[in-house]
């Protein structure tokens, strides 16, 4: 943490496991190995020179007169030093908590602060005037513990709120601190502890401040309304359900050629198509006079990834993309089983 006075000016971000979630810069620069000690008895960071530049000499300096944290290497030819890393950034995400409680910076975008999903700000009128001090409150009412009303979303690429009032555990599995979480009704986030294997957790209390886009940033499970939105987004992660980009399914079955149609129901046509791998797929395309909206289709994909068994079609995917919505099957030579049914 860098304070100019008693403000608190930057604010690096927590070890992830594999850097400081906030200053993705310092991940694997080309002169530096790092090196994290976590344990009950101390807790240092190190960095030493890679191999082949041991020679080189390097400090690490608060620049009072620019307000940076700077890392110098001597420079032997013009005998002088020169800036290599240096914090903040000329980036007003690199400020600490830019955009207030519960909203989040994102430096390549104009403005740059946006409130978490399902969070909207507390002050419409100052956030349109760039007064983003006030941040953001949660859009959707919740009840603590209180089945539809409670849960969780998960954000992703995030530098991790501040952590002046969290909670640790090293040992805990993702779903434990889920639990613990969700059991205490001043916690507000929680994620695992260790980003590079998943393991530990970490717990917020009250407000989350400093977040920004990073991209040395972790998911994040923010607590709030449990909508179905929620419930749909949890269940197609859960799934984890492979898509297949336009291209390749147009690609696979020539452009939805007459020659490849193999049939068509209420949900829409049916294409034989072949990926460049050589496997053979059924791909089922949602037509523009189907009945069936986004919500219905979302239904079928988990549906059908759900039920996996060697007595039915495996769903190998899904495409959407533009005005597109797709299954892709596996392709069964021998036709559909009504025609061993009924002729």
């Amino acid at each position: 943490m860098l304070w100019k006075g008693s403000v608190k000016y930057h604010r690096i971000g927590p070890w992830s496991g594999l850097g400081f979630s906030g200053a993705p810069l310092w991940r694997g620069t080309q002169l530096i190995l790092q090196n994290m000690i976590n344990t009950t008895n101390q807790v240092y960071y190190s960095y030493n020179l890679i191999q082949g530049t041991s020679m080189m000499i390097t400090i690490t300096l608060v620049n009072q007169t620019l307000n940076l944290r700077q890392q110098i290497v001597w420079v032997p030819q013009d005998k002088t030093w020169k800036p290599f890393l240096s914090f903040p950034r000329d980036n007003p995400c690199d400020v600490y908590n830019t955009c207030g409680p519960f909203g989040y910076c994102i430096s390549n975008r104009s403005p740059n602060c946006e409130c978490l999903q399902g969070f909207t700000p507390k002050s419409p009128q100052a956030w349109d005037t760039m007064d983003y001090s006030q941040g953001c409150v949660r859009s959707d009412p919740w009840s603590c513990n209180v089945k539809d009303k409670d849960g969780f979303r998960k954000i992703s690429g995030l530098k991790l709120p501040d952590t002046m009032h969290s909670w640790v555990d090293g040992s805990m599995k993702l779903e434990n601190c889920e639990a613990k979480c969700m059991g205490d009704c001043s916690c507000t986030s929680y994620t695992a502890l260790n980003a590079s294997d998943g393991s530990g957790c970490v717990i917020w209390f009250g407000e989350l401040l400093d977040l920004r886009v990073s991209d040395g940033g972790q998911d994040l499970y923010v607590r709030m309304a449990y909508t179905e939105e929620n419930n749909e987004e949890r269940g197609e992660e859960d799934l984890e359900l492979p898509m297949y980009d336009l291209a390749t399914v147009v690609k696979a079955t020539n452009n939805f050629s007459i020659d490849n149609k193999l049939g068509e129901g209420g949900f829409g046509p049916v294409y034989k198509g072949t990926l460049e791998t050589g496997q053979k797929i059924a791909v089922k395309r949602l037509s523009g006079s189907s009945r069936q909206g986004m919500n219905e289709f979302k239904n079928e994909v988990i549906l059908c990834a759900k039920l996996q068994h060697r007595n039915l079609v495996r769903v190998l995917g899904c495409c959407i993309q533009e005005d597109e919505k797709m299954l892709v099957y596996e392709y069964m030579s021998n036709k559909s089983l009504d025609l061993f049914l009924f002729g």
